[in-house]
């Protein structure tokens, strides 16, 4: 059975409050506890501090000295756990508390090194007792390893102590926890102050003398160890400490790649190991009998195994914690497993625990390094009843739905992980917020695992701003502008948002010149991303930026893609070739013409193949790659753009009207029919050539509803959809082909607009969706659902990709407006989700236009969109994050309780 255990926060153990109160006040508590117990919560930890029990003076249970251990406060504390039904883990931490989160500092006993030095003659230096680095620093956090044999009585006196004082309660403690190192984790202590923070604590002369011992019962003597490290020089025990001292293995590869290297970090992860395996034996002797012989046994493992490496110095920082020793013909997996054998020495297997620290979204993902990382340490326990236990070591990010549900996978899909520890009391229950909601959700799932239904998980995203000087009203990039984007990213992780959308523009990377990349922009943002706990959505951006509803940045395509394009091939006669050219004769340099993508192609190909190779090591928090398809990214012409009417609503501007257009055009309508003579007789005309096939007259097409009824319209239409639907398909197969390797499981995504308006008109129905490219015009074709989106997307999306496409569709948060353009969003969305459900076809939902975002009506539609019943929406983009944030917050507020009501 897993279990869940919740921490108490140190706050309730403050020093003052422990030494002051006869009768503690347990009001805060009992509130947490009430909340917790609706969730599901069963345990509590609670943290036994020295100096809190024995911080007066060496203390005893005899009656005639005259210190005691000071056990009243626990007792209270842990009667009043105990009296609400809960079950007890106890952690004994013999080092030195620094909890910054809840800004809290408990040292350890004042008494403590003076009494050892008095106790031992042979102490001549208090560094002797501490652990001490190369420039002779020393740290007061915990009592060294190296000196266990002088501390080590005082831990078991102490927890002898502990037994005898709640014998009495053995049944309702389920899980005894102990430390004496820095951080409370099995590690030597961090540098905090130098690069790299884990450096060698082992330059006290008691570690010395240990590495002495060490050298001379492995090679016998002085000389025969330098023979082995090919070390000249050493020859006796002032020369081989003087070579210690002298040669940092860390620096460099040295402990990785030498003989000497590899036996100095042995030394230094067999000291640490042996530490802990005594710090557990200690467990072991004293909870044997009296009713606690079934209780767990557990240490902390160290953090380090999530800090990231330099690439060309592995597992430094592991190293560096005494976590393993490793050189360079050992496999990872071997190092853990020698650590954790030396750990777990003589401890009895079902009674051993082991604690896995996280401290960020990284640690759970399920394949990110860390993850791969965890999953060695678990192997250990394959095949034996040893339990492993991940716990947050930082409550940032407890509200963070991403955490959540990558901790159900973990807890969910690994047998031998055996629980979390949930890290504090006070976060989860003070106010019960989305990590109470998330833990009481995760308890239901693992208790009742075989009866809980699993339900899909929603996603929410947002859009991030098209570009980050969008924030500085100069329009000029600077440090603050990214502090203005970092603080409103801290928020959407906070609220539950998991992924980020970030358009790459094309013209930005590769504007200078033909293959010349600038991704200096992006690699920031993708880091500042990484850093806040969130996933992002690349968009490949290959539209102009600039010309569309609110948009607030420029940023054109590259413009030497013109040039450069009609310059390679003879056979176009200007740029006009390569562009969309409407019934106006007005012409579109927002987007490549989808007739010329035989040119483009090769360079969105490598344009892809560039940004694969450079964010290929983000592939782990890449929830989706999603490529732009036509102006503003959707798929679909430039009909209601500016550069022609530009009015709304109208029924847009065919876009067909450029040489390649019209050739295709008339390539199209010789293969259809097969010969002119045909066309002829269908078409009631007397064409002698190809050539003089004509493009139709637009005014003529829409007069009297032609485009729907007559042949001309209806063939005409059907090809203006048919070269839509294929120029998204060739895209989109490309982009697959290209996003290997890495990006193998990560989805390709595309967006088609919802062009709601004109739908219900009497006269034109459907018309704007028409002239966009969306759906092709029939006789009869009206406002209601006719299967116009289905036959479009089997175009677009081959059955043998089908698993790997994300659909995005707008306008969610409109409803149906007969009386304003003949709107009927409403029902176009759900039109979109019934042909999305029939095809099999994931599909992500997005508002249009961020105006609804301020008042609820535009919130409820986007709910009922996302729940309706059998609806193929598998969640939200919200367009843009900068438009979450107002003055009142209500539409941050409201998309939070969306979240938390549906994910």
């Amino acid at each position: 059975m897993k279990t869940f255990e919740v921490r108490l926060p140190y706050s309730i153990l403050s020093p003052d409050t422990c030494f002051s109160q006869q009768d503690p006040e347990w009001t805060d508590l009992e509130k947490w506890i009430v909340r917790g117990k609706k969730i599901g919560m069963e345990v509590v930890l609670v943290p036994v501090l020295w100096k809190l029990v024995e911080g007066e003076g060496k203390a005893s249970d005899h009656k005639e000295h005259y210190i005691h251990y000071n056990w009243h406060y626990y007792r209270s504390l842990i009667n009043k756990i105990i009296e609400n039904d809960l079950q007890v883990v106890v952690e004994f931490n013999f080092q030195m508390i620094n909890n910054y989160e809840e800004n809290f500092l408990c040292t350890l006993p004042d008494w403590l090194w003076g009494q050892l030095m008095c106790a031992h003659d042979e102490i001549k230096y208090l560094s002797q007792l501490k652990y001490v680095n190369k420039a002779g620093g020393s740290v007061q956090d915990a009592v060294s390893l190296w000196a266990d044999h002088y501390v080590m009585p005082y831990y078991e006196e102490l927890i002898q102590s502990f037994k005898k004082h709640f014998q009495d309660l053995a049944g309702s403690f389920t899980k005894f926890i102990i430390s004496a190192t820095p951080q409370g984790e099995l590690s030597y202590p961090l540098n905090e102050c130098s690069f790299p923070r884990r450096s060698m604590q082992c330059y006290s002369l008691t570690a010395l003398e240990d590495w002495d011992n060490y050298v001379r019962e492995k090679y016998k003597g002085y000389k025969e160890a330098g023979e082995a490290w090919e070390v000249e020089g050493i020859k006796d025990k002032e020369s081989l400490l003087s070579y210690f001292k002298a040669n940092d293995v860390l620096q460099g590869r040295t402990y990785f790649e030498t003989a000497y290297g590899f036996d100095v970090t042995s030394w230094y992860n067999k000291s640490l190991c042996k530490h802990g395996n005594k710090l557990l034996h200690i467990l072991q002797n004293t909870f044997s009998d009296a009713g606690f012989e079934n209780t767990k046994l557990c240490i902390r493992g160290s953090i380090a195994y999530a800090e990231k490496n330099l690439k060309n110095t592995p597992h430094q920082l592991e190293v560096g914690a005494g976590s393993i020793a490793i050189n360079k013909d050992m496999e990872i997996s071997e190092a853990y497993q020698t650590s954790l054998g030396m750990i777990a020495e003589g401890i009895k297997d079902e009674r051993l625990g082991i604690i896995i620290p996280t401290k960020s979204r990284t640690e759970y993902k399920t394949d990110s390094e860390y993850a791969l990382k965890v999953k060695e340490l678990l192997v250990f326990g394959e095949g034996n009843p040893i339990s492993f236990y991940l716990e947050n070591s930082s409550v940032e990010g407890i509200n963070s739905h991403v955490i959540w549900d990558n901790a159900a996978l973990w807890l969910l899909k690994n047998e031998t992980l055996s629980g979390l520890i949930i890290n504090n009391m006070k976060v989860l229950f003070d106010q019960l917020d989305t990590g109470s909601a998330r833990l009481q959700e995760l308890i239901k799932k693992v208790k009742f695992q075989d009866d809980y239904v699993e339900r899909k998980q929603k996603s929410f995203r947002v859009m991030g701003p098209l570009h980050v000087k969008t924030h500085n009203p100069k329009r000029l990039l600077q440090d603050h502008d990214w502090l203005t984007v970092s603080r409103q990213l801290d928020r959407m992780r906070d609220i539950g948002v998991s992924a980020v959308s970030i358009d790459i523009w094309w013209g930005l990377v590769e504007g200078t010149q033909s293959n010349v990349f600038d991704w200096s922009y992006y690699d920031n943002m993708v880091k500042l991303i990484e850093s806040k706990g969130l996933n992002w959505v690349p968009i490949l951006s290959f539209h102009q930026a600039g010309g569309n509803v609110n948009d607030d940045f420029t940023q054109m395509i590259p413009l030497w893609i013109w040039g450069k394009i009609v310059e390679e091939n003879p056979q176009l006669e200007s740029i006009q070739d390569l562009q969309y050219v409407s019934e106006t004769g007005d012409v579109s340099v927002e987007y490549v013409s989808l007739w010329a993508d035989t040119y483009v192609m090769p360079y969105y190909e490598r344009f892809m193949e560039a940004f694969k190779q450079r964010y290929k090591k983000y592939a782990w928090m890449t929830d989706e790659i999603n490529i732009s398809l036509g102006p503003a990214g959707e798929l679909r012409y430039p009909s209601y753009n500016a550069h022609d009417w530009g009015d709304y609503p109208n029924r847009g501007t065919l876009q067909c009207y450029s040489r390649l257009a019209k050739e295709d055009f008339q390539r199209h309508i010789i293969n259809m029919y097969g010969s002119l003579d045909y066309i002829n007789e269908v078409w009631h005309t007397s064409y002698e050539t190809a050539e003089q096939i004509p493009m139709p007259d637009a005014d003529a097409l829409f007069k009297n509803n032609s485009y729907a009824t007559s042949r001309t319209g209806q063939d005409f239409f059907n090809w203006y959809n048919d070269s839509l639907a294929k120029h998204g398909n060739k895209i989109i197969r490309r982009a697959i082909a290209i996003f290997n390797d890495e990006f193998e499981k990560v989805p390709i995504g595309f967006k088609m607009p919802g062009i709601h308006w004109l739908i219900s008109d009497p006269n034109q129905p459907r018309v704007a969706e028409i002239t966009a490219g969306l759906i092709a015009p029939y006789p009869g074709i009206g406002a209601t659902d006719r299967g116009e989106y289905e036959d479009m997307l089997k175009k677009i999306i081959d059955k043998d990709f089908k698993d790997r496409v994300v659909l995005h569709f707008t306008c969610l948060e409109k409803m149906n407006k007969d009386w304003e353009g003949y709107s009927r969003a409403e029902d176009l969305v759900m039109w979109f989700s019934n042909s999305a459900k029939k095809l099999g076809v994931q599909v992500m939902g997005e508002n249009a236009l961020y105006h609804e975002l301020y008042g609820q009506s535009g919130w409820d539609q986007i709910e009922k969109a996302l729940t309706r019943s059998n609806t193929s929406y598998s969640g939200i983009t919200i367009l843009r994050m900068q438009n979450l944030f107002s003055d009142n917050n209500f539409p941050i507020e409201k998309y939070a309780e969306l979240i938390n009501r549906l994910r």
